[in-house]
């Protein structure tokens, strides 16, 4: 399964019927070296220049056809260089002019694609322009988001996705590319957790809320898509307008331009059309994490597809967000897309991953899922693994969630209930004599009764900032119950007992409203 990572502030690479404009002369004024010299001296003299060390040695590729043609940047915050080359990135520089936007910061890049802060020399507004590489200049979602238009314009929950401005294409030394111009967002949720900036427990619920209805809207009948992306990488903050900051004071809010020059294989500095004088660092997404004004946007429908025909061979989701039948069968669906932001969810609460992808092979995930969740059934497992020898319930979701805390005495006031389970409960009282119901009765009433005479008397002995510290943990440890309780639903291996997106939306965890 292809996996793809992009680094810094992602945006929606698709392109929306109605919101569409194709400038197919838009020739971005193919700069030559020294054109490109000369438009970036209002930029550099500010810029903080990261020079390559000398000695520096060229690495031993592993493929011996492999033919280096630049030395290795001396940064790991910027694009491989050697995708400068045909078929690769379009070489840009500060100060180039794209389909009628200045180049003036970058934003980030990817394995197929770089993103750079755009100013509309026009109409005064900022956007964000990711140029993609040659080889992946085809837009195989057009036909994704011209669906989702026409059967959901009027729905709530379309605000949610994020739907481009207008595309272009540009040709340079290394081909043809394909420009998509959308709105600049805020960081992922990912970055969030790299950053372990916490979000508070309210801010989570109605971001998740905002979450499963985007879902819930895609896979209803009318719209009929999977994502089949579902990552926290690509749920992003929305951000209010920053139109009003002057192109000149950009540094002031997004921090100093980071450039690093690139040297061709001798050492010397790049003078081909091919490859940019200098690559830029993006800007840290978290500087714009101040201005979200409370709603999410899910980007990045690439792997989408329609219900009705899913792909033979899976999806590219990411294995740490893969559901068991996506790792072992290549099944993708609802399902999947429902464990997929199960596990959004859990690390927007958390800050952390649920499931880690340190190895980066299918047998890594399915042995964490296999602690968290239990053993597999017959359809999933391994014929060559013991499932009774390799299962160790040490560290299972309930642990991970609520560490040794008892499941006992919390209702969630909805549709879906914790332990004990009423009507089961009350079936078990009729199945015992009056005599036995008096004294489970009396002797419930006295517990109770001590049970809060000694919580009266630990509340007096605390003085007020402890009793509110005692009171907000209380509230937490409710809360996290509830959440159990909702996940406890979704991460099952049968895909007929998993949640649906409309059911999640009953549950009062994603209820923001509803008093833990």
């Amino acid at each position: 399964m292809a996996q793809r990572a992009d680094t810094s502030l992602k945006l929606a690479s698709p392109i929306m019927e109605g919101a569409r404009h194709t400038d197919e002369g838009a020739q971005t004024d193919i700069a030559t070296t020294s054109d490109r010299e000369e438009r970036a001296e209002n930029y550099l003299p500010d810029a903080i220049i990261t020079e390559i060390e000398d000695g520096v040695e060229m690495g031993v590729a592993e493929d011996e056809e492999f033919v280096r043609k630049y030395l290795p940047p001396d940064s790991d915050n910027v694009e491989d260089v050697e995708r400068y080359q045909l078929g690769g990135y379009h070489p840009v520089s500060l100060g180039d002019i794209l389909g009628g936007y200045e180049i003036v910061h970058k934003l980030g890049f990817g394995g197929f694609s770089t993103v750079w802060l755009g100013w509309d020399v026009s109409n005064k507004t900022y956007a964000a322009i990711k140029i993609n590489t040659a080889d992946a200049t085809v837009n195989s979602d057009d036909d994704i988001f011209k669906h989702i238009l026409e059967k959901g314009a009027d729905q709530p929950a379309l605000k949610y996705i994020e739907r481009p401005i207008r595309y272009f294409t540009v040709s340079g030394p290394n081909g043809c590319h394909l420009c998509t111009v959308s709105n600049i967002l805020g960081p992922s949720i990912s970055q969030l957790t790299r950053d372990e900036t916490p979000l508070g427990i309210e801010e989570t619920r109605r971001m998740a809320m905002q979450l499963t209805q985007c879902v819930a809207f895609l896979h209803s009948k009318d719209i009929g898509i999977a994502h089949g992306d579902l990552t926290t990488s690509n749920v992003l903050f929305e951000i209010s307008s920053i139109n009003h900051w002057p192109v000149e004071e950009l540094n002031d809010h997004l921090g100093k331009i980071r450039v690093v020059r690139v040297f061709d294989e001798d050492g010397e500095l790049n003078t081909t059309d091919f490859a940019p004088e200098y690559l830029v660092e993006p800007v840290n997404p978290m500087n714009l994490f101040a201005l979200r004004t409370g709603n999410i946007k899910v980007i990045d429908f690439a792997e989408s597809f329609n219900l009705d025909s899913p792909p033979e061979n899976g999806v590219g989701t990411p294995f740490p967000f893969c559901s068991p039948e996506l790792l072992v069968h290549k099944s993708a669906g609802k399902a999947s897309d429902i464990w997929a932001l199960a596990c959004s969810i859990l690390e927007m609460r958390a800050g952390e991953p649920l499931i880690m992808g340190m190895m980066g092979d299918e047998g890594e995930i399915l042995s964490q899922m296999r602690s968290l969740f239990g053993p597999f059934p017959e359809n999933l497992r391994d014929p060559e693994v013991n499932e009774d020898e390799v299962y160790d319930d040490s560290w299972t979701l309930k642990t991970r969630i609520l560490g040794d805390e008892p499941m006992e005495n919390v209702t969630t006031n909805g549709p879906y209930h914790l332990l004990p389970n009423h009507e089961s409960f009350a079936e078990e009282r009729r199945k015992i004599g009056w005599l036995a119901r008096l004294k489970t009765w009396v002797w419930g009433f006295f517990s109770s009764w001590w049970t809060a005479a000694l919580e009266y008397i630990r509340n007096a002995r605390r003085t007020e900032e402890e009793q509110e510290e005692y009171q907000r943990k209380a509230a937490e440890r409710r809360e996290l119950k509830v959440l159990y309780d909702l996940l406890s639903g979704i991460f099952k291996y049968d895909i007929e007992e998993r949640l649906k997106a409309d059911q999640m939306l009953l549950h009062p965890w994603l209820s923001p409203d509803t008093n833990l």
